[in-house]
């Protein structure tokens, strides 16, 4: 045998196995003893190298872990060869040592798994023989010990690492069901620190009536079965109970002896009260006013990839499906009745970028028949999901609509006001030198023709004035107990006059319907109905008019309460969604050209909301309209007005002295010629300044006084007080084109104070002086009166 240096003798083998095996065993790392083996291989065979090389990637490459000796890098590329090979062997069902000419090689298993290759090899030939063999097997055994060892250690230590930082209580019990095992989740969940828990029986963890069903299930599952996991009530310190969730598993070594059994243990409270979060999520999200709907994008890249998650009821009537029945199918095929939002892309975004984004207002269910508008906002959610709301916003926009309306009537209304005071002025002069001119053209029946068109166009204008009043609720009323009944009754012939002869009327009213309201408004709105119904039937039909007293309960447009309702019907036209939609709109009309103003229905309104009352319509295209007015009812007696039997007395007032206060130079000229035609001495004044600074110097006494109401820097009724001071006998007339302005503010009349409404004709105001200056008591306007 040819060696290079001297062999170690039978007993020094053993004793360098057996110093080998003492380091072992003093847990040493794997490391240090993988560098001593190879030491005491090389040293003890008196060979030339030594290599361990570490099976790695399934065996599949070889690394290496370890080596002595000089060789050259020619041994070094023999050792790994002969260890591939061995490796080689090993896969094909070899595990005898591989013996060379010049080295020799065994497999150094692990836990579960080779764990490499000890590679002994020279640069000569020689013959291993057997005890240097058994030597090297030795030195391997030692190594597989404590590789083995070092294994079972990490394993137990990353298995007790587990257990001491699971949220879950794990309790490891003898297959007698004595515990041994006890980590800090089960101390604080069954409140028992574990040295008091350790070495008592696992049935005290049940309740008396589960206790016996512990060792059926301990010895079920220290067979192999696992138990669980299952909901029951387990026992804590001092007898109280806690909802758990149990699991029995069995403890098994790798040579597949079942040596005890874990018991896992969850506490369940927690997951009840996520539970009832979760229900009450639910809940909160079934009775919520808005409807939601949550998607969720698969494919981050691919829009269409959304799929439904949830949503609620009221989903359902938003998107005209049921969507409970559709969770999980993707958006596609999801059929969804909206206006917009419906495209995936837009909802992907949201989920992309993990912002909100707010569409606006959108409507919904136009093939349903009902259209409802929806504010719409998409927002991210957890899990690549996206929530989009649908807020109903159809009453707030039908009021916004309402409001938009009462500031448009009163913008008209302001407008009307004003145009009504000058309009009415321009109207006073048509009318009066309209009625002075007529005795100057008395048997020119051509002039006669045209002055009566003139006053005829001046009635037209004043009636315009007039609607443009009543739809902007600025006409001052002037209720009193009406008779329904009798009302239509007295009305019946106006009507037949004004519908014509190819129309048949029918009036109806058996009972007495007593309302509180101005009988001119009254006869204006039956009379505008009554021209919108003649208008619907062109080729004749029926207009019924009814009056009934009425009980409202649950309405939505009409107060509960007594009503006089006023129903006027015809079998016309009628009118489709849109035109109904703007039926009382001021100026909105169907009719041609030159035949209508749109102010019929819209003065109708506004008298019956001046009124305190309500008006509603119904119609469709060929089956008519019906127009219904509730107006308060009152319990009270219609008194008829006595007819006036005697005279009047017509007094002189040729020594009458009457004061004209008007700004407005025209209607002041014509004032002052009426006057004077009339007998009476005219002082005139365009302001009251101009006023007291003529009464001031007038020696004589000033029996009446004219005034407008509203004039710069003072109003008419101030005017009054000062010169009451002055001339306490005098007597007022109040003129005006707009008679708000003698109802509120500075300008508010006295009560019983005289008024004459401009336009007037010279007529009326002259009988009106007549009535005052032959009137017993003054009707001056004194300090202590007040306002109406």
């Amino acid at each position: 045998m040819n060696t290079t240096a001297i062999q170690a003798g039978p007993r020094a083998l053993v004793s360098a196995i057996a110093d080998f095996g003492a380091l072992a065993n003093r847990d040493t790392d794997v490391r240090v003893l993988l560098d001593r083996a190879v030491q005491v291989v090389a040293a003890n065979l008196c060979i030339d190298c030594c290599h361990i090389y570490r099976a790695s990637l399934a065996m599949h490459e070889l690394e290496l872990a370890d080596g002595v000796g000089r060789g050259s890098a020619s041994i070094r590329c023999d050792a790994r060869r002969i260890a591939r090979e061995t490796l080689d062997r090993l896969e094909a069902g070899i595990t005898e040592p591989l013996r060379t000419d010049t080295a020799l090689s065994l497999v150094i298993d692990g836990d579960s798994s080779p764990f490499g290759i000890l590679v002994a090899c020279g640069t000569t030939r020689r013959t291993f023989t057997r005890p240097d063999e058994e030597f090297v097997r030795s030195v391997v055994g030692v190594l597989t010990d404590a590789i083995r060892r070092a294994h079972s250690v990490r394993d137990k230590a990353r298995f007790q690492a587990v257990v001491t930082s699971t949220g879950d209580a794990i309790i490891e019990v003898t297959k007698e069901g004595r515990i041994f095992n006890w980590n800090a989740a089960a101390e604080a969940l069954f409140e028992r620190p574990g040295h008091d828990a350790i070495g008592t029986s696992a049935a005290a963890l049940f309740p008396e009536s589960d206790a016996d069903a512990f060792f059926p299930m301990l010895a079920l599952v220290s067979r192999g079965t696992t138990l669980g996991p299952m909901e029951m009530d387990l026992r804590k310190t001092g007898g109280n109970t806690v909802e758990a969730l149990l699991r029995l598993s069995p403890i098994v070594l790798s040579d597949g002896r079942i040596t005890a059994v874990s018991m896992s243990v969850r506490d369940l409270r927690e997951k009840r009260l996520a539970d009832r979060a979760l229900r009450m999520h639910g809940d909160i999200l079934e009775n919520m006013p808005a409807a939601v709907i949550v998607w969720r994008l698969d494919d981050l890249e691919d829009p269409s990839s959304l799929r439904l998650v949830t949503a609620n009821r009221q989903a359902d009537a938003v998107v005209g499906v049921s969507l409970g029945e559709r969770i999980g199918e993707r958006f596609a095929d999801v059929p969804l009745e909206l206006s917009g939002p419906d495209d995936p892309i837009a909802y992907a975004t949201v989920v992309r970028t993990s912002e909100p984004i707010d569409f606006g207002e959108r409507s919904t269910g136009a093939g349903r028949g009902g259209v409802r508008w929806h504010q719409v906002r998409a927002f991210p959610l957890p899990d690549r999901s996206v929530g989009i709301v649908f807020h109903d916003v159809t009453d707030q926009r039908e009021l916004a609509t309402q409001l938009q309306h009462a500031q448009r009537l009163e913008v008209i209304g302001r407008l009307a006001g004003g145009v009504a005071h000058d309009f009415n002025n321009l109207l006073t002069i048509i009318n009066g030198y309209s009625e002075m001119l007529r005795p100057k053209i008395d048997g020119d029946a051509s002039a006669i023709e045209d002055l009566d068109e003139i006053e005829r166009a001046s009635h037209s204008a004043h009636q315009l004035t007039r609607q443009l009043l009543a739809f902007g609720r600025r006409q001052v009323l002037r209720p009193e107990p009406i008779d329904l009944r009798s009302f239509l009754g007295s009305s019946r012939r106006m009507l037949n006059r004004l519908i014509g002869e190819d129309i048949e009327l029918c009036v109806v009213g058996h009972d007495p319907v007593i309302v509180c309201a101005d009988a001119g408004q009254l006869e204006q709105v039956l009379l505008n109905l009554a021209v919108n119904a003649r208008d619907a039937m062109p080729a004749g039909g029926k207009l019924f008019v009814e009056s009934n007293l009425v009980e409202i309960g649950t309405d939505p447009v009409v107060p509960a309460g007594k009503y006089g309702m006023l129903t006027v019907s015809d079998t016309g036209l009628g009118m489709d969604a849109s035109t109904l939609a703007r039926a009382f709109e001021p100026f909105f009309t169907t009719k041609e050209v030159g035949r209508g103003t749109g102010l019929g229905l819209s003065t109708v309104h506004g008298i019956v909301k001046q009124s305190g009352g309500h008006i509603t319509v119904k119609s469709e295209p060929g089956e008519g309209s019906t127009f219904t007015i509730y107006l308060p009812a009152i319990d009270e007696t219609v008194i008829e007005p006595e007819p006036v039997t005697s005279p009047v007395r017509i007094c002189s007032m040729a020594s009458h002295t009457v004061l004209l206060v008007e700004d407005d130079e025209t209607v002041r000229f014509l004032v002052q010629k009426v006057l004077n035609r009339a007998g009476l001495t005219v002082l005139e004044a365009r302001d009251p300044d101009q006023a007291m600074r003529l009464a001031d110097r007038f020696t004589g006494s000033i029996d009446l006084l004219i005034t407008d109401v509203v004039m710069p820097r003072q109003s008419g009724s101030e005017l009054a007080a000062r010169l009451a001071m002055r001339f306490p006998a005098i007597k007022v007339i109040y003129m005006s084109g707009y008679m708000r302005e003698a109802c509120s503010g500075h300008c508010k009349l006295p009560p019983n104070a005289m008024f004459v409404q401009k336009p007037f004709v010279p007529a009326d105001l002259i009988d009106g002086v007549q009535r005052v200056l032959q009137a017993g008591t003054s009707r001056t306007n004194r300090t202590d009166q007040q306002p109406m």
